[in-house]
């Protein structure tokens, strides 16, 4: 990794973890809960930022995956916000929905793409089904 990335990454990180303490109203109140979804935010970027460097992704692509995110997020605030659909309704919808989102942001990538990032998934789920295993949970 180099030094610029290392210097960025450092900084988001101390972002997150400082943003919440200034926007305090004084030294003794706890952080908003509006700030827990601006960290929240902030580590999934920074997430993506990576897998994007690992990933080798072009600029284009990386364009058209934000593209496909931002039409998937706009049709899950609409789905939240049908008042017409009962709350199973709308966890079904909102399944089939990602379900069918991975797949066209799946279709962006090339076959080599695909594959590390599978072994990437692969070894988050072996790490956190051993951090549950030591912690107790199932």
């Amino acid at each position: 990794m180099n030094k610029l990335t290392r210097i960025t990454l450092h900084t988001l990180g101390l972002a997150t973890v400082a943003v919440p303490s200034f926007c305090a109203k004084d030294a003794g109140a706890e952080p908003r809960p509006d700030r827990e979804g601006l960290r929240a935010l902030a580590a999934r970027a920074a997430v993506r930022a990576h897998v994007a460097r690992r990933l080798n992704l072009t600029a284009e692509q990386i364009t058209r995956l934000k593209s496909r995110r931002s039409v998937a997020a706009d049709a899950m605030k609409a789905i939240r916000a049908d008042e017409g659909l009962t709350r199973e309704q709308k966890i079904a919808q909102g399944r089939s929905l990602g379900e069918a989102t991975r797949g066209e942001m799946r279709a962006i990538l090339t076959p080599e793409q695909r594959a590390k990032l599978d072994a990437f998934r692969e070894r988050l789920g072996e790490r956190q089904r051993t951090q549950r295993s030591a912690a107790g949970t199932p």
